[in-house]
């Protein structure tokens, strides 16, 4: 079976869908799920304790680490 790749947004789309948030938490959850690919379920399982606010990393539970230093739209949506 042939896998089919939906198309995403362009980042300029990205960019423009974040500036259209209203407030600080939906800019950040916009930029996780753009600059990251967390998933819904990732989102909605995220505690505090996940973050190292140091290293700037994220650890999901059961899957992968995230390193959102790199994402400078995150880094800046979360008031750093």
């Amino acid at each position: 079976m042939k896998r089919i790749i939906l198309p995403s947004l362009t980042l300029e789309q990205g960019e423009n869908l974040i500036n259209q948030a209203d407030d600080i938490r939906d800019k950040c959850i916009i930029s996780l799920f753009a600059d990251s690919g967390i998933r819904l379920n990732e989102l909605l399982s995220i505690k505090e304790s996940h973050i190292d606010w140091e290293s700037l990393n994220m650890v999901l539970r059961y899957t992968r680490s995230v390193k959102f230093e790199e994402s400078l739209r995150l880094y800046h949506s979360i008031g750093t």
